[in-house]
């Protein structure tokens, strides 16, 4: 008998404590924006339905649009139709669409028996090269029908298309040459033309242009099945650049009066073989150095390592040639006992205002740092550091 008192008594408790712990949980659950957002548009559609008209009947010959490839100069925008085929007038409401770059017009929003309203939806191209995907939807007082969603999808496209998208060059020696390509394809009726390429590094930097022909792939492609043609750029990297990582911009001018002129990256790095670098914060694949993220106020360091191999390198010396931005702080400290091992640490310091450098190294900052060694003059890291304002 204890013991059945015991059981119940047990369960009880239990049953409380998970009462409590989910009125606990609610008060303290967190609330999202968007979630308001959705309840305001479930409420109006609520709303909506007390004044139902059997009598009005919406009809949609089409509630779905695919654009297929579209240039990103073309306007993105689609008409749809809704028919009202009943005996009373229909009423269309717009209550909301999938994002803030996407709008809704409705030519009229009291449909006579018979008539039709055109729902015009239109949105704004957010990048050269996306897929997208957009909705409005309307509430209507045809309780069959109280709520119309209109869909339209495609693909935004350039004028001119490059592949790929930048140019990444692998591991390249110190004192020796790289080769690589990348092609554009152009996507307008007339040919690509080629006027100009400049580099942001003309000394080290070479490139040619020769005519290229789409392949297998490219006509299985939905965007570059559709080129006039295809030109191959060839980029040659000469020796002489620095040992690290590297980035150089291609400014490419064209004879498409849609795109004048495009940006290309070209990206690398330069392995010396008489200089090793290690540490967590070393990113081998971009040679940068991952500072990490911090909050206005609060200083944030990190360190690596730089082993220099060979006779000359008991004697080497450093010293920072390039900091970008200026406040950030670098130490150079000779671990005991070994001449030709350093630790470099790079500081960002309390005082510093909010910046973001990185991932992309066209955002990243800047060290260089330059030695006495012949056959290893300088030293290249991009930085990678957030400093939030808190």
């Amino acid at each position: 008998m204890r013991l059945l008192a015991t059981i119940i008594l047990s369960i009880l408790l239990g049953v409380a404590i998970a009462i409590g712990s989910i009125e606990w949980s609610n008060k303290n659950a967190t609330w999202y924006p968007e979630y308001e957002t959705q309840s305001k548009y479930r409420v109006k559609l609520e709303t909506a339905k007390k004044g139902m008209n059997p009598n009005a009947k919406a009809f949609v010959p089409e509630n779905e649009h695919n654009f297929g490839v579209l240039n990103r100069e073309q306007e993105g925008k689609h008409d749809f139709i809704v028919e009202n085929r009943g005996t009373e007038n229909l009423t269309l409401e717009v209550n909301g669409t999938s994002c803030t770059c996407t709008g809704v017009d409705v030519s009229v929003k009291s449909v006579k028996p018979g008539e039709k309203s055109i729902i015009t939806v239109h949105w704004e191209a957010e990048s050269s090269q996306a897929t997208f995907t957009q909705s409005a939807v309307l509430l209507t007082n045809d309780p069959d029908n109280p709520e119309l969603i209109f869909h339209v999808k495609g693909l935004y496209t350039s004028p001119v298309m490059s592949s790929p998208g930048s140019l990444q060059f692998p591991s390249i020696s110190l004192g020796r040459e790289g080769n690589s390509s990348f092609r554009l394809y152009g996507l307008e009726k007339q040919p690509l033309e080629i006027k100009e390429i400049r580099s942001s590094n003309p000394d080290y930097i070479e490139t040619s242009i020769e005519p290229g022909e789409l392949t297998d792939v490219d006509k299985e492609s939905t965007i570059y099945q559709n080129a006039t043609n295809v030109l191959v750029v060839k980029v040659k990297v000469k020796p002489g650049l620095p040992t690290g990582a590297f980035q150089e911009r291609l400014m490419i001018s064209t004879n498409y009066e849609s795109e004048p002129s495009l940006e290309y990256f070209v990206r690398g790095m330069i392995q010396a073989q008489n200089v090793q670098i290690a540490g967590k914060d070393y990113m081998r694949e971009t040679g940068a150095i991952n500072i990490g993220k911090t909050t206005l106020g609060r200083p944030i360091s990190s360190k690596i390592t730089v082993i220099f191999i060979g006779k000359s390198a008991d004697d080497v010396d450093l010293k920072v040639v390039t900091k970008e931005p200026s406040f950030v702080d670098v130490k150079f400290e000779k671990a005991p006992g070994e001449r030709a091992i350093f630790e470099i640490t790079v500081t960002i310091p309390a005082t510093t205002a909010g910046y973001w450098f990185g991932p992309e190294q066209r955002t990243m900052g800047l060290l260089e740092i330059e030695t006495n060694l012949p056959e290893t003059p300088m030293l290249r890291f991009p930085l990678q550091f957030l400093v939030e304002k808190g």
